[in-house]
C-alpha cells in the first residue's frame, strides 16, 4: 500500500494567520471606483440550467482564462480581476446572456459556474391586432392595437412579433446569483448606486427570422412582472425601472407601477431590465468559516436590505473571503442557506455602513452541513506532484454521483469542504487530469476533521500486478492508476495501465462496475488498449478493440477491506488505426491478470 503522510503545519498557519477573530475595520475610501470593463473574448466551458455543457459561446470581460475545471466551472485568479469589480458577460446562441460583476475578496481564486438559461419563445403577437401573452399568474406581455414597429435599422415592420421572456424573481437566491444583481446603477447625475431588486427580466421582440424589433415610444409593450404576496406587501407603489447597458451598468428607463400581484412596466426594445430601488453604494468584506474553523470555500450568499429585498449576491473565494458592493446607510442582512436543508437559513445582521466606505466584518462562523478538512497532495516520495497535467481532488467520485471538485494550490494544498447531506461516508481521491497517477480512495466520516494527505502515484506498486500479453508478446506494465468514476456509463472505476515494448507505448484503459467476487457480465467491464509510437497522441495511434465489448472478466476477488481487486480476463481484439479508422489485424489474442490497489 502507498505511504500516508501528514505535512500540515504550514497549511494551518496559512489559513489561521490572516486575520484576528472578530476584527472590524471601517476604511473611508472616498467615492468607490466603478468596475473595470475589459474588452476581449476568450473561450471556456459554461453549462445550461440542466447542467449540460454549452459549446457555442463567448465570454467578454476577462483578458485571459485558464482551462475549465472538470465540472465546467472556471477558476479565476484574484489578480485577474479589478479590485473594484470586473464585468463579465457570457453569451451563446439560443440562450439568454449572463452578466456578473466579479470582485476579489482577498488573494484567493474565485470559482464560477455560468449557468445559461435557454431562450424559449413565449408566444407570437400581431402588431396590428395587438394582444396578450399570459405566462403565469400576474405575468404577461401585451401589445396594444396598431403597434408601430421597426427593425433595428429603422425599416417599418408589420409582420408577426415573436416574444421571448425570462423572469428572475427577487425571492430566489439561485436566480439572483445568476443575474446582474451586483452591477451598479448609473444615475442621471452620473453618480453610482447599489440596487435593491424587486425583480429582473430578459425580454426579446423578434421577427420569425430572429431579427430584433423596436417599438415606437407611443405604442410600447406592457409587461407585468409577478410578485409574491409577502414581497408585494412591502413594495413601493412606484419604483424606478432600469435597463442593462452593454457595459454592465443599470441605466434609468422609466417607472414601474405596483398593481395587484405585480409591477407594470413598459418597454420598446429587447434587453435586460430591472425594477429596483437605488441606494448609495458601500462595500462589505469578510470571511466565512464553519464551526471547525475551516473556510467555506465557494459558498453562495446574498445580502438583503433589512425589511426589504436583495441588494447583492455572490460566492466566496477558495479561502472563504469575499467583498461585495451593497446598499449604504441602511441595516443589512447577510443570508446563507444550508444546501442540505434550505429551510435552515443563517442570517448575519450588519448595521448600516456609510456611503463610499469599506467595512471588513472579519471572520463569520456559518455552521453548514459540510465535512471539511485540510488536504495536501504529494507524490510517492512525499514531494510535490510534478508533470504537465494538473492534479484534481474529487469528493464522492469523479464527475458523477454529485461529485465535488477541489483544486490544490501551487504548493499542493487546499481545504476540502464537502456538502454531505446524508452525514455518512465521504469518499475522496486525487489524481492527475491525464489519469497517469492517482491516490488511493480515502473513505472518511462526515464528522472527521483530521487533515488528509493524498499520495498520488502512477508507478506499479510492489504489492500490485498487471500482466498483459498481446498475441505472442508479453508487455511489461510499469504504470498503474485506478480512478473512482461512478456512473460512467455502466462503470464505476477506470484503471490506466501502461508500459513500453519494442519502442511503442501500450496504454490500457480498463473499466468495470463495482468490484465483486467471481465473474462479470459482458456489459459490466470493458478494455481498450492503445499502441502508440513515440510522441503519438491517443487519437493518432493504433488501438486494440473488441467490437462487442466482451472481455470475459472472471476469477475476481476483493480484499476484506475493499481496497484491493484482483482477477483476469481473456478475449480477442481487432487492431485498428485510430486516425485512419481502418482495421489492420483481426482476432488478436489478449490475456491479462491483475491485482490493483483501489
Amino acid at each position: 500500500m502507498r505511504p500516508y503522510l501528514l505535512p500540515f503545519l504550514l497549511i494551518v498557519l496559512l489559513f489561521t494567520g490572516c486575520r484576528e477573530d472578530g476584527e472590524t475595520i471601517s476604511v473611508t475610501t472616498g467615492e468607490l471606483p466603478v468596475p473595470n470593463v475589459v474588452r476581449g473574448t476568450v473561450t471556456s466551458v459554461v453549462i445550461n440550467t440542466s447542467g449540460e455543457s454549452v459549446q457555442d459561446y463567448s465570454i467578454t470581460g476577462l483578458s485571459e482564462i485558464n482551462d475549465p475545471n472538470p465540472d465546467g466551472s472556471l477558476t479565476i485568479p484574484s489578480g485577474m480581476l479589478d479590485p473594484n469589480g470586473t464585468v463579465v458577460q457570457v453569451t451563446s446562441p439560443g440562450h439568454w446572456p449572463e452578466t456578473r460583476v466579479l470582485m476579489p475578496g482577498g488573494d484567493g481564486d474565485l470559482r464560477e459556474t455560468f449557468v445559461l438559461e435557454p431562450k424559449v419563445k413565449a408566444g407570437t403577437l400581431n402588431p396590428a391586432e395587438g394582444g396578450t401573452i399570459t405566462l403565469g399568474d400576474n405575468f404577461s406581455v401585451t401589445l396594444p392595437e396598431n403597434t408601430v414597429a421597426t427593425t433595428e435599422d429603422g425599416e417599418a415592420y408589420d409582420g408577426p412579433i415573436d416574444v421571448y421572456v425570462n423572469h428572475d424573481p427577487p425571492e430566489d437566491q439561485e436566480e439572483m446569483l445568476n443575474s446582474p444583481i451586483n452591477a451598479l446603477a448609473q444615475l442621471e447625475n452620473g453618480e453610482m448606486a447599489a440596487l435593491e431588486s424587486y425583480g429582473m427580466m430578459d425580454i426579446a421582440l423578434e421577427t420569425p427570422e430572429g431579427e430584433l424589433i423596436v417599438l415606437d415610444e407611443a405604442t410600447p409593450a406592457e409587461v407585468r412582472l409577478p410578485l409574491k404576496a409577502a414581497t408585494e406587501a412591502n413594495a413601493p407603489l412606484e419604483a424606478p425601472f432600469w435597463f442593462l447597458d452593454p457595459d454592465g451598468f443599470w441605466l434609468p428607463d422609466g417607472v414601474a407601477t405596483l398593481a395587484p400581484g405585480c409591477y407594470v412596466v413598459f418597454i420598446v426594445a429587447s434587453g435586460g431590465y430591472n425594477v429596483d430601488i437605488p441606494h448609495p453604494v458601500t462595500r462589505l468584506c469578510g470571511r466565512f468559516l464553519d464551526a471547525g474553523g475551516f473556510p467555506l470555500t465557494h459558498s453562495p450568499f446574498s445580502v438583503n436590505v433589512v425589511g426589504g429585498m436583495v441588494c447583492g449576491a455572490s460566492r466566496v473565494d477558495c479561502n472563504g473571503e469575499w467583498c461585495i458592493n451593497v446598499a449604504a446607510d441602511t441595516p443589512l442582512a447577510i443570508i446563507v442557506k444550508d444546501p442540505c436543508d434550505t429551510s435552515n437559513v443563517f442570517i448575519v445582521e450588519v448595521d448600516g455602513v456609510p456611503a463610499n466606505n469599506s467595512r471588513d466584518l472579519g471572520d463569520i462562523v456559518i455552521d453548514l452541513s459540510n465535512a471539511a478538512f485540510f488536504a495536501d497532495v504529494v507524490n510517492c516520495e512525499g514531494g510535490l506532484v510534478s508533470g504537465a497535467a494538473p492534479v484534481e481532488i474529487w469528493a464522492k467520485g469523479y464527475g458523477g454521483n454529485d461529485g465535488q471538485y477541489f483544486a490544490p494550490d501551487e504548493e499542493g494544498r487546499t481545504v476540502v469542504s464537502v456538502v454531505e447531506c446524508d452525514e455518512g461516508e465521504v469518499v475522496v481521491q486525487a489524481f492527475t487530469s491525464d489519469f497517469r497517477a492517482a491516490s488511493p480512495v480515502y473513505r472518511r466520516t462526515s464528522e472527521d476533521a483530521l487533515p488528509q494527505s493524498f499520495v498520488v502515484c502512477g508507478d506499479l506498486e510492489d504489492d500490485e500486478m498487471f500482466e498483459l500479453s498481446i498475441g505472442a508478446e508479453d508487455i511489461s506494465i510499469t504504470e498503474l492508476a485506478a480512478i473512482y468514476w461512478p456512473n460512467n456509463e455502466a462503470y464505476n472505476w477506470q484503471v490506466r495501465a501502461a508500459g513500453l515494448h519494442k519502442g511503442d507505448e501500450y496504454v490500457v484503459f480498463f473499466n468495470f462496475s463495482e468490484p465483486q467476487e467471481g465473474a462479470f457480465s459482458a456489459e459490466d467491464a470493458r478494455v481498450v488498449i492503445y499502441r502508440l509510437a513515440p510522441g503519438q497522441e491517443l487519437a493518432d495511434g493504433r488501438v486494440y478493440v473488441r467490437p462487442d465489448g466482451a472481455i470475459n472478466l472472471e476469477g475476481t476477488s476483493v480484499s476484506s477491506t475493499g481496497d484491493e481487486f484482483s482477477g483476469n480476463f481473456s478475449t480477442t481484439m481487432n487492431l485498428q488505426n485510430n486516425a485512419a479508422q481502418t482495421v489492420e489485424i483481426v482476432g488478436v489474442n489478449i490475456q491479462a491478470s491483475f491485482r490493483i490497489n483501489l
